[in-house]
């Protein structure tokens, strides 16, 4: 493709190999994020003989397009840190942060230890085409007692309807009615074939997966077929007859006994296929 640069007098080619590996990947995300007219960030490289050249283009969020991303590093004395977008994300720069970007539900950043920290964010480019994070909010605190993905297998599949869903954002929410909250989800967990589609209704099921925070993690997401009324309803784990502050765990543990999936133990069990919800 070709972009046109007001500080350069012709336009400049970027070839598909220019671009983040995600666009390089999908041929439908590259035509729905890279369509004419979409304002993109770039390097430009000079070779000593033929015109310059575009290299790492990327799209620039719009201003309520959030991007997901990791705290690569934070200096507590400075209170100044950045952050690195997700592998799959269409941008792909690091972005410098300020502990006052964050909301205030993650407290006082200036005495955390945030590295690792997976969060959410809005994109803000400086005049100078640097990149920061703003609106900062946690997604998921690391375990530093165990692996990166601390996220653990429910091993229940559930149903639920898309939410919301960016394609730039690189994440959405399912309302999952048996579950009684949103459950978020990573673009990664979509079939390759829907990732730059136009989701939000859609009906779906999912694996369950717990952050041990008490955080819904949606993991292989796939469409169902068919009328899904019925899978929908409204029955076990809504809210009636129900204490408002059970916790995820306490939700899953009542859908397996209800399914007669409790060991002898009393503690839900992690064997046997996930129960259709």
């Amino acid at each position: 493709g070709y972009i046109e640069c007001p500080q350069v007098q012709s336009e400049l080619l970027f070839l598909v190999e220019d671009l983040p590996p995600i666009l390089q990947r999908h041929d439908e995300a590259r035509q729905y994020l890279l369509s004419a007219g979409t304002k993109v960030l770039f390097t430009l490289y000079s070779i000593d003989e033929g015109p310059p050249r575009a290299r790492e283009v990327m799209p620039v969020p719009a201003l309520g397009d959030y991007i997901i991303g990791r705290v690569k590093n934070y200096g507590a004395n400075s209170g100044y840190g950045f952050i690195k977008p997700v592998e799959d994300s269409p941008f792909t720069h690091d972005l410098y942060f300020n502990h006052k970007d964050f909301s205030t539900k993650a407290g006082d950043c200036m005495r955390l230890k945030l590295e690792g920290v997976v969060c959410k964010f809005n994109v803000r480019l400086t005049p100078d085409g640097k990149g920061q994070a703003k609106n900062i909010e946690v997604i998921s605190w690391p375990d530093r007692h165990a692996d990166e993905d601390s996220a653990k297998s429910s091993g229940l599949t559930l149903h639920g309807i898309i939410q919301t869903y960016k394609v730039n954002s690189g994440y959405g929410f399912i309302n999952c009615p048996k579950l009684g909250r949103d459950v978020w989800f990573p673009r990664r967990e979509l079939p390759a074939d829907l990732m730059a589609n136009e989701l939000v209704g859609t009906h779906v099921e999912f694996d369950l997966w717990v952050q041990g925070d008490e955080k819904p993690q949606a993991r292989g997401v796939r469409v169902l077929q068919g009328d899904t009324t019925e899978s929908l309803r409204l029955d076990l784990m809504s809210r009636s007859g129900r204490k408002s502050n059970m916790t995820v765990y306490d939700k899953v543990a009542i859908w397996q006994a209800h399914q007669g999936r409790i060991t002898a133990g009393g503690e839900p069990s992690a064997t046997g296929a996930g129960a259709s919800a």
